[in-house]
């Protein structure tokens, strides 16, 4: 029996060994707002463990709706949906999925943080679907697993515009 993380890897290796290509995938931003002045106001430490509880809480919804941790940058995580081949549509719905989960998940997580920390998170989520170049990119020696295109930048531009709900863009092929 596979786990989430082990269907994950393989799907991640399965696209890396590949090369680059276009494919249609969807892609979820989620990311911690107002994070900047926390960090300011607390230990290290404390910022870390509460980043590491916020990365597995959304990563699992990510892993368990068919998805990859694609990138953690700063306070944001990104999943891609859709790299070992599935349909649009599904890649689509899964990522749909994510996101609810991950807006569900946050209820549990704030009540955890607030007991703990007296704090609350407040998030913004937002996909896109659409073409992406895929494949391992970068310098000779340091390739890495990439995806590139205007779905990654429509997705990031959603999730900074939504305020707390959940936002899907599908594009038409």
């Amino acid at each position: 029996v596979r786990s989430c993380a082990d269907v994950s890897r393989l799907q991640l290796e399965e696209a890396s060994n590949a090369p680059s290509e276009e494919r249609t995938l969807a892609v979820l931003f989620c990311d911690i707002r107002e994070f900047t002045p926390f960090v300011d106001k607390n230990l290290a430490y404390d910022v870390v463990h509460i980043l590491n509880r916020f990365f597995m809480a959304v990563g699992d919804a990510i892993l368990v709706n068919n998805g990859i941790i694609y990138q953690y940058v700063g306070d944001q995580i990104v999943g891609l949906f859709g790299v070992g081949g599935d349909a649009p549509e599904k890649s689509c719905l899964d990522a749909l999925r994510c996101g609810l989960g991950t807006l569900a998940t946050l209820k549990d997580l704030n009540a955890e943080l607030s007991a703990d920390f007296g704090l609350t998170l407040d998030i913004g989520v937002g996909a896109h679907c659409g073409p992406l170049i895929v494949g391992m990119m970068g310098h000779p020696s340091q390739r890495q697993f990439t995806a590139v295109g205007d779905a990654m930048n429509v997705a990031s531009r959603i999730e900074s515009a939504n305020k707390g709900t959940l936002f899907l863009d599908e594009i038409g092929e």
